[in-house]
């Protein structure tokens, strides 16, 4: 009787324990080929590849002054800031890019980068071979003028020259000068400008010698020069 009870007790506790492990052992074998199956791929994200297409046909105002003088020092008469090579000096402002031109004529450069000679001569990688050999960047290595001068125009627009004594920031110019009213601008529509870094132009002081920069190489050509249809008409700005 003893070992009938036995048997009835042990086959009950079987069936018992079956009934908490067989709903658990389905619960993981499905949570399993849930984890296993291919994740769902995530949406793709539409127009950036159109703006990207957008931002390479930009076009740009380019101002072009009626002569070879860029602007004033402080904006006063007598401290003209002019090309030294006697081309009529232009500029041009594209989101960020803010240069200074001097001449309207094919292959044209700006200048948007300054190296003083002090500093290339105690960091000789601070300018190498490739650097050297750039159009872009300003060289000041005459001992007459070996520091870098940084005028900073109105709306962001920088220009870089070489100077006989050092100043540490930029310093504050004007396309008129206070009060003239027969200084006149011709406009056109720029397109296509050629952009080969992604440094951008600071808006405040000038940065030490060793990291001073202007804004992204450009250069002036098919697309800087005046076409029929996008020459502006002369029009006369007064003091800014």
């Amino acid at each position: 009787m003893m070992r009938l009870f036995t048997k009835l007790i042990a086959c009950l506790v079987v069936r018992t324990a079956g009934a908490y492990v067989n709903p658990s052992t389905v619960t993981i074998t499905n949570d399993l080929r849930r984890h296993q199956e291919a994740p769902v791929p995530t949406p793709p994200i539409h127009g950036l590849d159109r703006r990207q297409t957008d931002g390479a046909g930009r076009t740009y105002t380019r101002t072009i002054a009626p002569d070879s003088v860029c602007g004033y020092l402080s904006a006063s008469p007598g401290n003209d800031i002019v090309c030294e090579n006697g081309e009529r000096c232009n500029w041009v402002k594209a989101n960020g890019l803010n240069a200074v031109f001097c001449g309207i004529s094919r292959n044209v450069t700006a200048k948007i980068k300054c190296y003083e000679r002090d500093a290339m001569a105690a960091d000789p990688g601070l300018c190498n071979d490739v650097c050297q050999s750039n159009k872009f960047n300003l060289q000041c290595t005459d001992e007459a003028a070996p520091y870098c001068r940084t005028y900073a125009y109105p709306e962001g627009i920088r220009d870089y020259r070489c100077a006989s004594t050092p100043v540490t920031v930029a310093q504050s110019a004007d396309f008129t000068y206070e009060g003239q009213v027969d200084r006149s601008f011709e406009t056109t529509v720029v397109s296509n400008i050629a952009r080969t870094t992604e440094e951008s132009q600071s808006d405040s002081t000038a940065a030490p010698a060793s990291s001073r920069a202007g804004t992204t190489p450009i250069s002036t050509s098919d697309s800087l020069n005046s076409s029929d249809e996008s020459k502006g008409s002369s029009v006369p700005v007064g003091a800014i």
